[in-house]
């Protein structure tokens, strides 16, 4: 009975791979990875978690549109930026933290926002300045007359349920260097300043003379990279300093202040190379590969205008950094690499991957890569080792929910990004995951998907194991006597910790740090996961 089962799902598989969805569910191959998919539309109030096959399995809803990211928290919190206010969920969409950043301190918080391991939280902020400021700097304001946008970085602690401090800035007008005034400040010739911005570098966007579009933090490194779309460049500052050393050239562990440590894509922004040099164009999301994961400390990023001069296609890139004894290495005045570790672009169901704006993507565990088309509202899922398109998600939601049937009309779909969790991560483990329905109408190979993992599961058992949360005295304390259990215990990045067989007793000795781990339970064919919480 059940060959014939799997039988007529492979049969009804060739004919949903024939018809593939306008929306919800389109590509899911045997390769896909197992996870799960958050994503917040930008002409909607709701941020939604789907898993592999399409369907939803939380949601939470706002009273404000996106402005623009959201995250999945370690403890199963939601962080999301509005249009004003950034706010912090439990899983059952219940209010933890709420801060109008713009209403209460009169800054505009912008596209992306970063969570800290001590529970602060990084933000972009628009700088703009004076016109007499910026000619008093040393910009040439003749020929570009008006005030002038920068970004800044603030660090926010929150307080209580509905307040914050900054605790920390870093600001770009601080890293200035020019070439049209000797009499002002940071005169110099460009191309020996590469830790500084030229305040006269001629962008395409007029007065936007940063755009920064994404922010992410290497808690190993103590640093920060920007992805400055104005520039067509990313840039890494150092996060160990003060606030006034962050307005320096000195201090913090690389002493060398708030002056970019590393920055890459555009060499002509610091008078080095020519057209053919430029890497990166009007890119965005860059951020680090996490310890543990494949290409650990690469940086992937959405290259937005493609990897080469009038290039009509985006790409989505690799670049591993070169770093000796703490210092990013450079070559011929040019930081290093000089070139793209690994570079892809294509199509995604006979459309060329192609987005003027927004957009990103980031790494799975496995090397497989994740990239969120903002037009279309589409997340994809590639592999690296043959560059197939593993598993496509088409949004369908933004002012309405679209079904099959429908025309989308003016990217109403529209995502900024959407991020992948795996089954593992901590937010996830000890979550009710039943799905609930696809968004849209209707869906077959999300149908088909279902069908599937019930067979896949139909001779599973959950195992039924309890403990005392949280430990104390590193001891892991469960309520009853378990006979021949294997326990295998994980760090947040998925290494293995601790690994003990047919265990009996009643209380295991640990040895581990505080911090969050999760726990696998095993016994004959019955399995189970939860978080574990050492304090």
């Amino acid at each position: 009975m059940k060959n014939r089962i799997l039988y007529c799902l492979l049969a009804l598989h060739s004919l949903a791979l024939a018809q593939v969805p306008n929306l919800g569910l389109r590509v899911n191959t045997d390769g896909a990875t197992e996870a799960y998919t958050l994503f917040s539309p930008e002409k909607a109030t709701s941020v939604c978690l789907v898993d592999a096959c399409g369907e939803l399995v939380n949601e939470w809803t706002f009273g404000e549109n996106p402005g623009l990211t959201v995250y999945l928290l370690d403890n199963g919190n939601l962080l999301r930026a509005g249009k004003d206010t950034i706010q912090i969920r439990t899983w059952e969409n219940d209010p933890v933290w709420s801060f109008a950043i713009n209403s209460q301190l009169g800054i505009n918080q912008h596209h992306d926002i970063e969570l800290l391991p001590n529970g602060n939280i990084l933000c972009i902020i628009t700088d703009w300045h004076s016109s007499e400021d910026m000619h008093n700097l040393g910009k040439d304001t003749v020929n570009l007359p008006g005030r002038t946008k920068l970004d800044k970085i603030v660090e926010l602690s929150p307080i209580g349920l509905d307040s914050a401090e900054v605790v920390w800035e870093w600001r770009f007008v601080d890293h200035l260097v020019q070439d049209f005034d000797s009499t002002k400040p940071g005169y110099g010739v460009i191309a020996n300043n590469p830790h500084r911005l030229d305040i006269n570098y001629p962008t395409a966007f007029g007065d936007d003379l940063t755009h920064v579009n994404s922010i992410d933090y290497n808690p190993i490194l103590d640093q920060i990279i920007l992805s400055a779309r104005s520039l067509d460049e990313i840039l890494i500052i150092d996060h160990s300093t003060t606030t006034q050393e962050a307005a320096s050239s000195v201090g913090g562990s690389s002493n060398k202040g708030g002056d970019f440590l590393w920055r890459w894509g555009n060499p002509l922004v610091y008078d080095q190379g020519t057209l053919s040099d430029q890497k990166l164009r009007i890119q965005h999301d860059a951020k680090w590969v996490p310890e543990g994961y494949a290409d650990a400390g690469m940086i992937s990023v959405f290259n937005n205008g493609g990897d080469s001069l009038g290039s009509n296609e985006s790409s989505i890139v690799l670049i591993d950094p070169i770093i000796i004894n703490g210092t990013y290495e450079m070559q011929q005045n040019r930081f290093l690499p000089l070139d793209f570790e690994w570079s892809w672009k294509g199509d995604v169901l006979g459309e060329t991957v192609y987005e003027g704006k927004k957009s990103g993507a980031h790494m799975l565990p496995n090397g497989n890569v994740v990239f969120s088309e903002t037009s279309k509202g589409q997340i994809s899922e590639i592999s690296r080792v043959n560059n197939e398109i593993l598993w496509v998600y088409k949004n369908p939601l933004g002012s309405v929910i679209y079904n099959q049937e429908d025309t989308i009309q003016n990217s109403n779909n529209s995502i900024f990004r959407g991020e992948r969790y795996m089954p593992n991560h901590p937010g996830l483990v000890g979550e009710d995951l039943s799905p609930v329905a696809t968004l849209e109408d209707t869906n077959a190979l999300s149908t088909l998907c279902k069908a599937y993992t019930a067979t896949s599961l139909q001779n599973s058992e959950v195992l039924d194991v309890y403990f005392q949360q949280p430990l104390l005295d590193n001891q892991l304390r469960f309520t009853q006597h378990v006979n021949d259990l294997d326990i295998a215990l994980f760090d947040l990045m998925g290494r293995l910790v601790m690994d003990i067989h047919k265990f009996n007793g009643k209380v295991v000795y640990l040895d581990l740090s505080p911090g969050i781990y999760i726990v696998k339970f095993g016994q004959g064919v019955r399995e189970n996961s939860s978080k574990l919480i050492i304090p």
